[in-house]
């Protein structure tokens, strides 16, 4: 919904992935326009790597994966930036630390105590509808022109990066309205 061009997994018309990024339109009002894309996710960990110094599969590994137990996971590095929308190799059991990373509301309880890896409220805001989504249109009604990727309703329970149960919307009525999941490319 940052109202940039919808780029997803879309031609880099001959130029650096970086180049690219950074000179694609604003095509609309933030939080007007929903689409599923990966420009701002990218664009995300160039920030990422530009403010603290490392990228964005360094600083994971680091500060989340070490913390939970996994060794260091490889991402999807072109041009040496990690690919922030996706490209990380984790196997089903070390994907499963990262949700009951999620489902402890970023605690970690392992040995020899417990640590707070993620802020609360942080996970919250990432595993819970975002309410300011029930104003955007899809990018399919927006602009005819493109066609968005994801379900037509998902500005109703898309969250930020996970997606959600929300009104039994995501994954149906009989789950419960709190669950949250990732779906996504790979």
């Amino acid at each position: 919904s940052a109202g940039l061009y919808l780029w997803d997994a879309g031609s880099l018309e001959g130029m650096p992935r970086c180049e690219y990024y950074l000179t694609r339109l604003v095509e609309a009002a933030p939080e007007t326009v929903w689409a599923y894309n990966s420009l701002g996710v990218d664009l995300l960990s160039l920030i990422v790597e530009n403010v603290g110094g490392q990228t964005l599969q360094d600083f994971f590994n680091q500060k989340i994966n070490a913390a939970i137990g996994i060794a260091p996971v490889r991402w999807w590095s072109p041009e040496g930036h990690t690919a922030g929308a996706g490209g990380a190799e984790y196997t089903a059991r070390r994907l499963a630390r990262v949700g009951y990373l999620a489902l402890q509301k970023g605690a970690w309880h392992g040995s020899p105590g417990s640590e707070q890896v993620i802020r609360p409220d942080r996970i919250s805001l990432l595993t819970r509808w975002a309410p300011f989504l029930a104003g955007t249109k899809y990018s399919g009604e927006a602009s005819p022109q493109r066609k968005g990727t994801g379900p037509r309703d998902a500005p109703r329970f898309y969250g930020h990066l996970w997606w959600t149960n929300q009104a039994g919307l995501g994954l149906g009525p009989t789950v419960t309205e709190d669950a949250f999941y990732m779906s996504g490319w790979g």
